[in-house]
């Protein structure tokens, strides 16, 4: 994982996502589309596409309980894995973990806390 940075900010316009994907697969901003703002209504076919291109699938865990997070923290031990929070406003951001702690954050300047609602595992095929 090598840090990415998000050059779009705020809700609906913001490429978090594209970063954390650029900073999961070690690749330049540039070498990721911008999934959500590119195909705003079937961007997750796009994206399960693209992951595809390079022997990867995903699925996508909904955080229910803290013992959801600490299972699959504890099956993912050592592994980066691209994370769904919302901020203080309700907003939807990406962001990586590992170990159960954020490790990167592609909105260099923000401050506030997050509540972790989902996780993307890569599955390789």
């Amino acid at each position: 994982m090598i840090p990415v940075y998000q050059d779009k900010w705020g809700e609906g316009v913001g490429n978090c996502f594209q970063a954390t994907l650029a900073s999961y697969f070690e690749l330049g901003l540039n070498e990721v589309p911008d999934f959500c703002n590119l195909y705003k209504d079937d961007w997750s076919e796009h994206f399960a596409q693209w992951l595809h291109n390079r022997g990867y699938g995903y699925i996508y865990v909904t955080i229910n309980t803290k013992e959801c997070v600490s299972n699959i923290f504890d099956l993912c031990n050592d592994c980066y894995i691209l994370a769904i929070v919302e901020n203080d406003d309700g907003v939807k951001h990406s962001v990586i973990y590992k170990n159960g702690k954020m490790v990167h954050d592609p909105n260099f300047w923000y401050e506030g806390k997050y509540k972790l609602i989902g996780l993307d595992l890569f599955i390789p095929l």
